[in-house]
């Protein structure tokens, strides 16, 4: 070389990485001096969060000063951007564990440079709308995941078994975007608890239910997630088994219904007796279900529909009761008609005997006793007077 050469430093020529996005110059150019035969050319490559493939530019040297086609031996530099970064993401998205499972093993997988050791971050999502779970009281949370030179990492997380029925309950945990980090399409797992527990209660604790009513229905409700046998009985108040036909049976609620209906037989009679009642009772027959003494008893009322007759005022006679009342009258006329007929045939007698006889001595008349008056008159019944005149 002369006392002094330029070299210009001339880069991508078009190749896999691209300027400024994943590597410049700090410079140009170099000049080399009489002095030194050595220049240290900076190339600044970036160093980003993306999972990518190997990238890879050239530098070329080239004399600005040279005459005609004088290139340095070798004039050409091929560089090699080897990646170091790596792709988070959970192996599953959703969960489903019973209750009582303990622990679940939750895993996340990275693509890309495995050799590192990375800390990741997450975001608990419980307590809300939509996750119903509570930290602590449901599961223990996880706040963060460390790889170390691994492509896949496990890690343990327990669920609590509590007695408390409440449903299947759900969270979440969502790798955090606050970190310099490469986050895959599952960036989030859904874990859905199994409610174990169960219990049973009626719809209300009070039913009332006309005494006419064709098919009154009782409901009986389950909270929880499991299939349950339960026994429903009757218990007689103030109504008995003349009012309703008694229950004594037993009830299977799937796991998939929260609620069961059936009728009871109500009996409708004619009889004024009042509203009255008795008792329906359940209790549980599968286990792992639970009651509360204030649940399990309802009452049911039957209101009396029946209302006692009052007696309207006749305004006429029927048929019957004409011919009857004829045939009386008839009957009564001949009874007196007889009565008569003997009063004056006995009347006739005694005048008979109370006429005087004929007698030797002359008297004049007005000397006799009158024993009868003809102008005198008996009473309509027929009885009569024996006056004597002297």
């Amino acid at each position: 070389m002369g006392s002094t050469e330029t070299l210009t430093v001339v880069t991508f020529t078009g190749i896999t990485a691209e300027e400024n996005e994943d590597a410049h110059l700090s410079s140009a150019s170099r000049s080399f001096t009489a002095q030194s035969n050595t220049e240290i050319v900076t190339v600044n490559v970036v160093d980003d969060p993306i999972v990518e493939a190997p990238e890879v530019f050239s530098l070329t040297l080239q004399d600005s000063n040279a005459v005609g086609d004088r290139r340095p031996d070798p004039y050409r530099l091929l560089v090699v951007i080897t990646d170091n970064d790596a792709e988070y993401e959970w192996a599953v998205a959703n969960y489903t564990v019973p209750e009582g499972v303990g622990t679940i093993n939750l895993c996340m997988i990275r693509a890309g440079n495995t050799t590192t050791t990375k800390v990741v971050d997450l975001n608990v999502l419980a307590s809300t709308t939509t996750y119903t779970a509570k930290a602590q009281y449901d599961f223990r949370p996880l706040t963060a995941f460390t790889f170390r030179g691994t492509t896949e990492q496990c890690v343990p997380i327990t669920i609590v078994d509590d007695d408390e029925p409440e449903g299947d309950e759900t969270f979440a945990l969502v790798i955090s975007e606050s970190q310099p980090l490469q986050i895959g399409d599952t960036n989030t797992v859904t874990i859905t608890i199994q409610d174990d527990d169960n219990r049973v209660q009626w719809g209300t604790q009070n039913y009332v239910f006309s005494e006419s009513d064709d098919t009154p229905m009782v409901q009986v409700v389950k909270i929880g997630g499991a299939d349950v046998i339960i026994r429903v009985t009757s218990k007689p108040g103030t109504a008995n088994s003349s009012d309703f036909e008694p229950i004594n049976m037993m009830v299977t609620i799937p796991a998939a219904e929260s609620t069961y209906d059936f009728p009871i037989m109500i009996k409708d009679d004619e009889i004024v007796e009042g509203d009255e009642t008795f008792t329906l009772s359940l209790s549980p027959i599968s286990p792992s279900v639970s009651t509360t003494s204030s649940d399990v008893v309802a009452a049911v009322v039957i209101v009396d529909d029946d209302v006692e007759s009052i007696s309207e005022p006749r305004t006429g006679l029927s048929a019957t009761e004409i011919a009857a009342t004829i045939i009386v009258t008839v009957v009564c006329t001949a009874i007196l008609a007889t009565i008569a007929v003997t009063c004056l045939l006995f009347r006739r007698r005694m005048l008979r005997r109370a006429q005087p006889q004929k007698s030797s001595i002359v008297q004049t008349s007005s000397q006799l006793p009158v024993l009868y008056n003809p102008t005198d008159n008996f009473n309509d019944n027929f009885s009569f007077e024996l006056r004597l005149v002297l």
